[in-house]
């Protein structure tokens, strides 16, 4: 890609009815809810193409983004790396209630007024692709099997919590003299 700053917004009237195509790098500052969600965040790329659909009314987005973010092990509590990447392909509305028009299965974003928030797309593209549950890939994750006290001493070991009905059934056998 290139090394040049995607705009931040598209006027999607104003560019007119050619294709036109974006690439380039996204600040992380910009982006708030995906920098509340990881630990850090850098590399965040995207390339968006702007076509016009058949019927002329909506501006069909195609496009990719990713980015390298450092997240927190579920696991070990230790910072990890990851890649994040998405692809998209909506259609701009003005307004949200001409999404009702359209076939249910098709995506779309708002534009208001044909002001396309790219920063915006690229940022809900991104938290989508977020793991659920964040961990390292390899075996030497400890996954929060942590010791307390000398390394020499044995985990203590826990009663099964269905000991005491064991018990209890011999206890009810030995009892029936019937």
């Amino acid at each position: 890609m290139q090394d040049v700053d995607l705009p931040r917004h598209i006027d999607l009237e104003r560019i007119g009815r050619e294709p036109r195509a974006y690439a380039g790098k996204l600040p992380s500052q910009s982006m708030a809810k995906l920098m509340g969600l990881v630990d850090d965040a850098a590399g965040i790329e995207a390339s968006i193409q702007v076509e016009w659909a058949q019927d002329q009314t909506h501006a069909a987005i195609r496009g990719e983004c990713g980015a390298y973010v450092t997240l927190i092990c579920e696991r070990c509590l230790e910072p990890m790396d990851a890649r994040l990447a998405g692809e998209f392909e909506v259609l701009a509305v003005d307004r949200a209630q001409q999404a009702d028009d359209l076939p249910v299965d098709q995506a779309v974003v708002e534009a208001p007024r044909g002001q396309l928030d790219v920063v915006s797309l690229i940022e809900d593209e991104l938290i989508l692709g977020l793991p659920v549950v964040p961990r390292h890939e390899d075996t030497a994750c400890d996954g929060g099997q942590r010791h307390f006290g000398p390394e020499d001493e044995p985990l203590p070991q826990a009663e099964s919590p269905f000991a005491a009905l064991g018990a209890l059934r011999q206890n009810n056998g030995s009892s029936d003299t019937r």
